[in-house]
């Protein structure tokens, strides 16, 4: 254990670069366990005690407090409110951080501090280490469930645009071969149409013909004798 005087505030300040390469205890658990942590000290007067955590590359954090009474229980802290997944215990000799259920997010450095004699005093440094298993991070992952999320999508996608191109393919074709027939049949009976007016005309024509030379010879038939003779003497009279 360590003690000196020194501006809590700038000791807040400089206390990540300090403790960053010492660690006197090294804990290694499981995402769900749980996990007891100690901070040895000797009170003998009242005083407030603080547990921190230093994560990588962050400032410390302030876990939990509480202000040790020789003659009574402890009692919180009113500046602060505590987290119900840790738990402090503050006895003359010791003081313990307990942890349920621990997750990745709490791997880093644990230490606890008091003041004594004005000055602050900080304990030894314990590393939490949380050993994550292939098995269980893609579990636990959001980054795992979003990828996963995106790769259905991209397959859903991928159904639909093949589903959308099968359909539009067979609605083109069906579209033009009807298409292509309906322009045949217009064709045939286009066709068929002059052909059977061909056929009308060419049935009056020989209809008419053959009316025109019945009624010559009718007319012949019907001409006045008399008139026919008379024809007759005066083309021998004139001869």
């Amino acid at each position: 254990m360590g003690q000196f005087g020194v501006n809590p505030l700038l000791l807040m300040c400089v206390l990540s670069v300090s403790l960053s390469s010492q660690a006197d205890l090294t804990v290694e658990a499981e995402p769900g366990d749980g996990v007891t942590l100690w901070c040895p000290h000797k009170l003998t007067r009242s005083e407030y005690i603080f547990w921190y955590k230093q994560g990588n590359s962050s400032v410390p954090v302030l876990l939990g407090c509480k202000q040790f009474m020789p003659s009574s229980q402890p009692e919180k802290c009113y500046f602060f409110t505590e987290n119900d997944r840790m738990v402090m215990n503050v006895s003359t000799k010791n003081t313990s951080l307990r942890i349920s259920t621990v997750n990745q997010s709490d791997s880093g450095l644990y230490y606890c501090s008091f003041m004594q004699s004005d000055h602050l005093i900080f304990s030894s440094t314990t590393e939490l280490q949380i050993r994550v298993s292939p098995e269980t991070l893609p579990k636990s992952s959001d980054e795992a469930e979003d990828c996963a999320c995106c790769e259905v999508l991209f397959k859903v996608i991928l159904v639909f645009g093949a589903v959308t191109v099968v359909l539009l393919s067979v609605l083109v074709f069906v579209i033009v071969k009807s298409r292509k027939r309906s322009t045949g049949v217009t064709t045939q009976a286009q066709e068929n149409e002059e052909q059977d007016r061909d056929s009308v005309n060419y049935a009056a024509l020989q209809f008419s013909n053959k009316k025109n030379k019945k009624t010559g010879r009718h007319a012949d038939m019907n001409a006045d004798p008399h008139i026919v003779y008379s024809s007759i003497r005066q083309q021998l009279g004139r001869q």
